[in-house]
């Protein structure tokens, strides 16, 4: 690729959660190994020893980040990425390119939030859908995003693009697998939608109808109040399971905790990709999580899937308690095809090519 005289600027500076975080790193990734010009942005508090050299990145408080969201980058570009499912207002780039990542901006309203979060929702969802149907290229991580995007804003299917975000710098896969499921682990920020109080709920009847011990570590930060403290009150309710919560990690630490578990348990309502279940998949680790489109998609036979219903997490448990069964899902995971290469969110191509 020939070395532009205009900069290709990616807008990250207001991303907060670690899958965020992730699916930027693997577009810098791809970006430092083109023969171009790039700026990103990043938010302040993100460590930006962490990313590939190469690069030119400016850090952002969230306040700057929005602002600039608003009205675009400071100079022409070659092309604009907007990472947070929005481009500025103002076109100011000769091709703008949206990266979305947040399926709750496309799909049905979430229930049980409240009136402040449902308006700065709605907010972000009027900007997200203006953003889609003038970008001129939409990149999604799944075909279950990309029904959400052109359902919802009535764009053509041609200008989304799929392509699975890569797993990065997992290390080793798991080695071993206990006789006894004892140990569980949940990944991911606390919001309503991921349902980590209703798992604490079914884990708690799964370990007192079988009479087994069983702690489970959690790692993330909060999203939403409301839903961490229902998470709290359901640890608070079942004092026979152990929960650690750890809070945010590092990558390489939530990597260790996703090994170390016998179970990964993914009970999100709505995701549009799910890296913590690619990285579960990829590492060997097996994989408990709800049947969304998203993640039938990502897992493929490999995950023991459940409903949302009443009882079925606990079931699910139930019949992946077998070390042979966990063994098997293993397996199965590890064959999945995971992208390993860095996120190309440039160019139309199709991925791979």
């Amino acid at each position: 690729m020939r070395r532009s005289a205009r900069p290709v600027v990616v807008a990250a500076g207001t991303a907060r959660g670690a899958g965020g975080a992730l699916a930027l790193r693997a577009v810098c990734v791809d970006l430092a190994s083109r023969d171009a010009k790039s700026v990103v942005q990043i938010p302040r508090r993100l460590d930006a020893m962490t990313l590939p050299r190469g690069i030119r990145y400016i850090r952002l408080r969230r306040f700057s980040a929005v602002l600039r969201e608003l009205i675009g980058p400071a100079r022409r570009a070659s092309t604009y990425v907007g990472m947070s499912d929005r481009l500025p207002l103002v076109r100011r780039s000769s091709r703008e390119v949206l990266v979305a990542q947040n399926p709750h901006l496309y799909g049905k309203r979430l229930s049980g939030v409240s009136r402040p979060q449902q308006a700065r929702l709605t907010l972000l969802a009027t900007w997200a859908r203006y953003s889609a149907r003038r970008a001129d290229l939409i990149i999604v991580a799944t075909e279950a995003a990309k029904a959400d995007v052109t359902g919802a804003t009535g764009i053509a299917g041609d200008s989304v693009v799929v392509r699975p975000i890569p797993v990065l710098n997992i290390g080793d896969t798991k080695r071993e697998h206990r006789g006894q499921l004892e140990r569980i682990a949940l990944v991911g920020d606390i919001y309503g939608y991921k349902r980590f109080a209703w798992a604490i709920d079914e884990i708690a009847q799964w370990a007192l109808e079988s009479g087994r011990p069983v702690c489970v570590d959690h790692a993330g930060g909060i999203g939403e109040q409301t839903a961490s403290r229902s998470f709290q009150e359901a640890v608070k309710r079942h004092q026979h399971v152990k929960v650690v919560m750890l809070g945010r990690l590092p990558h390489s630490e939530t990597i260790a905790l996703l090994r170390s578990a016998d179970v990964f348990v993914f009970p999100s309502s709505r995701e549009s990709f799910g890296l913590p279940l690619a990285e579960a998949l990829a590492l060997g680790v097996p994989v408990v999580c709800s049947n969304i489109e998203p993640f039938l998609e990502v897992g493929g036979p490999a995950p023991s899937y459940f409903d949302g219903s009443r009882g079925s997490l606990a079931g699910s448990l139930d019949m992946v308690s077998p070390s042979h069964v966990r063994q098997d899902m293993a397996a199965r995971g590890l064959k999945r095809q995971q992208p390993s290469n860095g996120w190309n969110v440039v160019d139309g191509a199709e991925y791979g090519k």
